[in-house]
């Protein structure tokens, strides 16, 4: 595509030069965090890409996933790696915003740095950041400290509610075979509780097997909490589950 341009009179028809960019969308695994849904990401890159004449080659969408670290997200590494590939002849980096890339400082600088040293650009819509701009280097490296102390605080005020809970005596966890969450306590059920018991007792005395046991119980038609059939998995979970010996994990122990 060309662009007429006047000169003295004369018009010249110069070549338009499209930017083309990858896009990174994410949500978070912690919902305190922020959350833009994956949907109105998109909509936003799509529109400003519209706007200002990029030609958006490849949106890359993650599971939820933490942004502490690029480390477990499949979705960025295979980004990052094809944007430094020639062949695919690609000039920016597309985020909502800049913490979508990293809540790690330090991470947040080495992507920085090597997206400078190839010649291209991070561009985040909601912070209004294209590094093509040399003043945007200052502001991304203050968002990504304040993404990371943002991540720090929540976890710390997260930390202290869980050993608030755990204080009171309440519990913090998800369902569990054998009791009734009420009130933040567990309560035993006492049809499930004999379940309990009849698992236990058929692999310390009987001697059966994790396929045995679930076996026999699918065969006398009780289900799970969640009303499934009972699999390997589901039994070995019960004999391994601490809290039938009256422990709850706290802080990994």
């Amino acid at each position: 595509m060309t662009a007429k341009i006047e000169m003295s009179g004369l018009q010249v028809n110069m070549p338009v030069k499209y930017i083309r960019a990858y896009a990174y969308v994410r949500v978070s695994t912690n919902k305190q965090l922020d959350n833009t849904s994956i949907e109105q990401q998109i909509e936003a890159i799509e529109k400003y890409c519209k706007e200002n004449n990029i030609i958006l080659v490849k949106i890359y969408v993650e599971e939820p996933a933490s942004g502490e670290s690029f480390s477990n997200r499949p979705e960025f590494k295979e980004m990052f790696y094809n944007v430094f590939q020639k062949e695919n002849n690609i000039d920016s980096i597309i985020v909502f915003k800049q913490d979508r890339i990293s809540r790690n400082s330090l991470d947040s600088q080495y992507i920085f740095s090597r997206l400078k040293k190839a010649n291209k650009n991070l561009i985040s819509i909601a912070d209004n950041i294209d590094t093509n701009d040399p003043n945007s280097k200052l502001i991304y490296q203050i968002l990504g400290i304040i993404a990371e102390v943002e991540k720090d605080l929540i976890a710390f005020r997260t930390s202290l509610g869980t050993e608030k809970t755990f204080e009171n005596g309440d519990f913090n966890g998800g369902m569990v075979f054998g009791y009734n969450l009420i009130n933040k306590k567990l309560v035993i059920d006492e049809d499930e509780a004999r379940v309990v018991k009849y698992i236990f007792d058929c692999y310390s005395n009987k001697m059966w097997g994790y396929r045995k046991i679930a076996s026999n119980l699918n065969m006398q038609g009780i289900k799970t909490k969640k009303d499934n059939h009972w699999s390997i998995t589901a039994v070995r979970t019960i004999l391994n589950n601490k809290i039938y010996n009256g422990y709850v994990k706290w802080k990994g122990k």
